[in-house]
């Protein structure tokens, strides 16, 4: 992206590329480690960011577009909406901008006309694979890019699926020559399950804002979503661990996490949840999701995990 890009420009010329990568690596490693919850749709969004984040990290050393994909990564994967990529936000000429202007506002239009409850995989992939094509354009200003078109034809492809099925109209798009396979090739995904993970592979999130222990409306919607699986199972028991990130003192970060812990127990509490199942714990700073130094107000580490017996 263009601030991105500049912000890479002006690390390197202070000698701080490094710093670039780790923050990268640390980014794509705490959506790797993330459990996604919430909704059909953000679930798979959340599969499509985790691959894109890491094929941006690995292959194409892209490390500020791996921070940004691996952080929408992880929003999906609380159960958050997350928007195809405004195009303000990107390098593009004119006739870029018209072109993926319209696509988006088609994908935007099979959106509302609801998609994303009707067939929320597909609608997933095809907006994983619009912003797929959003980078791809963007990174073509300065050196070919093989990935524009695989991105742009599946996308279409996705696209033409979700207006055939949603009953829309839609004109009709230029064919698209073959290219390499990246991402793989797409298949009408009609097999979701909605089976529960193992009871071992079960973890969820629940984020909170800066030095609080208040229950926030997408935390609110993760809590709803453990309240449905704990009745859906036969457990022995609940672990609630709160922690936070890494600004502040040991002691204060330790009682802050216990009071993380102790609000999601008492959201559980109020939906029904039998309070002696459940055990509470902190780890204040001690494990952070997304790895930093001293005094790092990071998002992703103020959390509290929920855990099966």
């Amino acid at each position: 992206m263009r601030f991105n890009k500049i912000l890479l420009t002006l690390t390197m010329v202070l000698g701080l590329a490094a710093c670039t990568n780790v923050s990268s690596l640390n980014d794509v490693t705490a959506l790797n480690n993330t459990q996604a919850v919430g909704s059909p749709f953000t679930r798979q969004l959340t599969e499509e960011y985790r691959t894109f984040a890491n094929f941006q990290l690995n292959q194409d050393k892209d490390y500020e577009d791996a921070i940004h994909f691996a952080r929408k990564g992880v929003a999906a994967a609380t159960g958050q909406i997350v928007m195809p990529e405004p195009l303000d936000d990107w390098d593009l000429t004119t006739s870029q901008t018209i072109e993926l202007g319209d696509a988006r506002a088609r994908l935007i239009h099979v959106f509302e006309m609801g998609s994303i409850a009707q067939l929320p995989e597909l609608s997933a992939v095809a907006q994983a694979r619009f912003d797929c094509w959003v980078e791809a354009e963007e990174e073509v200003l300065d050196n070919p890019n093989p990935y524009i078109i695989p991105c742009k034809s599946q996308f279409f492809d996705a696209l033409a699926q979700l207006e055939a099925r949603t009953q829309q109209l839609a004109p009709p798009m230029p064919p698209v020559a073959a290219a390499p396979a990246f991402p793989a090739p797409i298949e009408p995904v009609d097999n979701y399950s909605d089976q529960p993970v193992a009871l071992a592979d079960a973890v969820y999130l629940v984020f909170f804002d800066f030095d609080k222990s208040l229950i926030t409306s997408g935390a609110q919607d993760v809590i709803n979503t453990v309240s449905g699986e704990i009745n859906s199972r036969n457990l022995n028991g609940i672990n609630i661990v709160g922690h936070t990130d890494s600004s502040g003192s040991d002691a204060y970060n330790r009682a802050l996490g216990m009071r993380r812990a102790n609000a999601v127990r008492t959201a559980l509490v109020k939906l029904g949840v039998p309070a002696n199942m459940i055990t509470t714990s902190s780890k204040g700073e001690a494990e952070l999701l997304v790895p930093t130094g001293d005094n790092v107000k990071e998002p992703a580490n103020r959390r509290a995990t929920i855990t099966f017996e």
